[in-house]
């Protein structure tokens, strides 16, 4: 039986995702940081090195944005390494078959962050909200 329990306005079942512009300066401001410091170690490697890095920050970034803010994510972590990272250096490439691999995995890793978030969030909001017995 479901049984209907007012929601107080101080207790949010399921948090609030940080607004998409917010998500978008971040990954501006942290993707080439990224990059430079994967740089500055390791000199001008293996571009995949800062690809799964910035796969990584797609899906940190995605843990609290909307999934609407995954593709302008996704565009803004590519670009960033489609300028830094991949050759030739400081001029946007678009190698055909890889940097649709590439902007499709980013895509894919922001997607991914935010979907388990929101169901990490349903899930402990359904345990708080439930009647235990």
């Amino acid at each position: 039986m479901i049984r209907w329990r007012l929601i107080g306005a101080r207790q949010r079942p399921v948090p609030e995702p940080v607004d998409n512009r917010v998500t978008w300066l971040v990954a501006t401001v942290c993707a080439p940081a990224l990059i430079t410091a994967h740089n500055l170690l390791d000199g001008q490697g293996d571009p995949w090195l800062d690809h799964l890095a910035l796969s990584v920050l797609c899906a940190v970034l995605g843990i609290t944005a909307r999934i609407t803010a995954a593709p302008g994510t996704a565009l803004v972590c590519w670009a960033f390494f489609s300028l830094f990272a991949a050759p030739p250096l400081g001029q946007f490439s678009w190698a055909l078959p890889q940097d649709w691999k590439r902007l499709g995995i980013l895509l894919l890793t922001a997607a991914i962050g935010t979907v388990c978030a929101r169901l990490v969030h349903a899930r402990s909001a359904h345990h708080r909200l439930s009647v235990t017995r």
